[in-house]
Order: structure tokens, then C-alpha cells, then sequence
């Protein structure tokens, strides 16, 4: 592999991983603001860790009676359309 391949693998990967961790601040400042910063931003970026990764375990921020926080989830849960086909194949 020449330095320049190597390179710009790099940038890629550092690429990929500054838009995940933007992603994971996004979510965890969205369930912060939406819980009316009543959770901590550890479990903020929890939930959004569990939200996009698809594990849903756990949950500690109840969104059973908060309507812009179920409207904040949702987005998350359809991030990859692939992951989802058995639902958008219907």
C-alpha cells in the first residue's frame, strides 16, 4: 500500500468517525434538551448509543409521555434504510 493510498484510507476513516461522533453529540444534546435537562448527558448519549445502534435495551429516559420526545426517537430508529427493509418492504 503506497503513503498516498494509506492517506487518504486514513482521512476516510477519520471522516467516518467525526460523523459518528457527531451523530452521538447531536443525539445526546437532542434527548438533553427535550428531557428539559433533566437527565444527565451520560444517559443521553446512552440512549442515543442504544437508538442508533439498534440494541434498545435498557432505556433510562422514559418517552411515554413526552410526544417531542417520541418525534425526536423516531428519526433515529429509521437511520439506515438497509437495516430496515423488512419494514419498508411491506
Amino acid at each position: 500500500m503506497t503513503r498516498n493510498t494509506q492517506a487518504r484510507l486514513f482521512r476516510r476513516f477519520a471522516a467516518v468517525g467525526a460523523v459518528f461522533v457527531f451523530i452521538i453529540l447531536l443525539g445526546s444534546v437532542g434527548y438533553w434538551l427535550i428531557t428539559g435537562m433533566h437527565n444527565s448527558l451520560l444517559n443521553c448519549a446512552y440512549m442515543t448509543i442504544i437508538t442508533i445502534t439498534t440494541v434498545g435495551f435498557g432505556e433510562v429516559i422514559d418517552l411515554s409521555d413526552n410526544p417531542d420526545g417520541r418525534a425526536f426517537h423516531t428519526p433515529q430508529t429509521c437511520k439506515n434504510p438497509r437495516e430496515n427493509r423488512g419494514f419498508l418492504a411491506h
